[in-house]
C-alpha cells in the first residue's frame, strides 16, 4: 500500500507521478494539461508512454492523431521536390554509378542492445527500386578491410538479409525477398535477425550471408536452426515472442514494410 492520499486533482497526479522520477523512469516525466508522458526504457531500448484524454488530443490532433490511429497504414505520397536528407547518406559501394538513378534502403528497426540513437540510417543503392532485387542478388557484398583482417561491412545486417533471401527469390524479386523474410521470420517469432548476429559472433565470420550462393543456402539454414532453438528455450524466460501481422504497401518506386513483434511480459516458470 502506497502512503499516499488520493489524488483529488491534476495537480495532486502531477506530484504523485513526478515522485517516481528517477525510480520507475529512467529519463524525465512530464505533465501538460491533460496528457503525462515519460521518456525511459527497458535498460536497452528507448521507450516513450504517453496518457492523455480525449479533451487533450481534440485539442492537438497533430500531436496524438498518430498513436491512435488505426489500422497502422504508411503514407505513400510522393514529394513535389527532390529529397534533401537531414542526415548523412550511407553508400554502400564506394565508387557510385549514377547513371540508373538510385535506391534509398531506410531502416527503423533495432536489435538487442541497440536503441532508436544507434539505428544506422539510410543506405543508397546505385540501381532503381524496381531493379533493387536483382541488383543486391548479382553484386558482392562490400567490407572494409584492415590489412588481411575484415573490419566492417559497407552493407546494413538488414541489407545483408534481404540480399540474401533475394537470391532465392524467383528472378530475384525484391517483393518475393521481403514476403519470405516475413514468412521465417513469422514462424519463428522474430527471431531470425537475432539468430544472424549470433551465427556471426559464434564463427567469428562477419561475411556471412555474403559468400557464394550455395554457402548462404547452408548458413540460412544454420541460422534458421539457431532461431529454432532459441524459439524453444523461450519459454522458460520472462518473455515470450510472437509476431503480429505484417504491413506491405508497394507502388512502383516506394516500398514500406511494417513488420511487428509481440513482446510478452508473465512470471518465470519453475
Amino acid at each position: 500500500m502506497l502512503d499516499r492520499n488520493r489524488p483529488e486533482s491534476l495537480r495532486d497526479v502531477e506530484e504523485f507521478i513526478s515522485s517516481f522520477e528517477g525510480q520507475f523512469s529512467e529519463g524525465s516525466i512530464a505533465m501538460f494539461e491533460s496528457a503525462i508522458q515519460a521518456d525511459t526504457n527497458d535498460d536497452e531500448i528507448d521507450l516513450a508512454w504517453y496518457l492523455f484524454d480525449d479533451d487533450f488530443s481534440n485539442k492537438y490532433p497533430e500531436r496524438t492523431s498518430f498513436l491512435i490511429h488505426k489500422p497502422v497504414e504508411l503514407p505513400s505520397e510522393v514529394g513535389s521536390s527532390d529529397w534533401a536528407p537531414p542526415f548523412p547518406v550511407q553508400s554502400i559501394v564506394p565508387s557510385e554509378d549514377k547513371t540508373d538513378g538510385a535506391t534509398y534502403c531506410c531502416f527503423f528497426s533495432s536489435s538487442d542492445g541497440m536503441t532508436i540513437t544507434d539505428i544506422d540510417g539510410c543506405f543508397r543503392v546505385p540501381t532503381r527500386l524496381p531493379n533493387l532485387g536483382p541488383w543486391l542478388a548479382e553484386h558482392a557484398v562490400q567490407f572494409g578491410y584492415n590489412g588481411d583482417e575484415i573490419i566492417e561491412s559497407a552493407w546494413s545486417d538488414n541489407l545483408i538479409l534481404l540480399r540474401a533471401f533475394a537470391i532465392f527469390a524467383e528472378e530475384h524479386s525484391f517483393d518475393q525477398a521481403l514476403a519470405k523474410f516475413d514468412e521465417v521470420n513469422s514462424e519463428l517469432a522474430g527471431w531470425f535477425p537475432r539468430a544472424f548476429q549470433t551465427i556471426r559472433e559464434r564463427s567469428k565470420k562477419p561475411e556471412a550471408l555474403t559468400t557464394d550462393t550455395e554457402t548462404v543456402r547452408t548458413q540460412l539454414d544454420k541460422i534458421r536452426q539457431i532461431a529454432c532453438k532459441a524459439g524453444e528455450t523461450s519459454p522458460h524466460s520472462f518473455w515470450t515472442y510472437s509476431s503480429g501481422e505484417s504491413i506491405f504497401q508497394t507502388t512502383p518506386h516506394l516500398k514500406q514494410v511494417l513488420f511487428t513483434e509481440i513482446a510478452s511480459g508473465r512470471p518465470p516458470s519453475p
